[in-house]
């Protein structure tokens, strides 16, 4: 069943509207609403393109609630994804810049992988403005890598993001 809020919190169990993505929110800026999917992946979509539900229904509730909906363990694999988003930014509080890039450039690593064998069309890394060391780490390990990127859409995203495509 979904209950309808006015404002998203983090915390709050969501589903993309018109989609079987679901999960919980970890973050709310002002490009939108980020949540963790099922899969491990951050997402990040318009708050008018997200609905609140309830995730205490019991299983039987469930298959009342959703009795024309296939199970999602029967499913294969979409072959063509749409972009996954992940925002680097570091929220953490750590003295030492070094390991700050670290952990950023892991995260980094660690997303391409995952979207690549997920057959993901294309991920969008936010890696902000700043003086340019987390962007142009990331682009020498792309190269390495020989994957094709660009600026993600300045429209949405500003100087800050690159897109990878696969």
């Amino acid at each position: 069943m979904i209950r309808m809020k006015k404002r998203i919190e983090i915390g709050d169990h969501v589903s993309v509207v018109e989609d079987t993505l679901k999960g919980i929110v970890t973050a709310i800026t002002t490009l939108g609403v980020t949540f963790l999917d099922n899969h491990g992946f951050e997402r990040t979509y318009s708050s008018d393109e997200l609905v609140v539900y309830d995730h205490t229904l019991t299983l039987s509730q469930k298959k009342i609630v959703n009795k024309e909906s296939p199970s999602t363990k029967n499913l294969q694999p979409i072959k063509k994804r749409s972009t996954l988003i992940i925002d680097l930014h570091y929220k953490g509080v750590i003295n030492e810049q070094k390991s700050i890039l670290e952990k950023q450039l892991h995260q980094f690593q660690h997303h391409l992988v995952k979207a690549k064998h997920q057959k993901q069309k294309s991920i969008i890394f936010i890696h902000g403005v700043g003086n340019g060391i987390l962007r142009k780490s990331i682009e020498k390990i792309l190269q390495k890598k020989s994957l094709s990127y660009s600026d993600a859409p300045y429209h949405t995203y500003g100087y800050g993001a690159i897109e990878v495509f696969f």
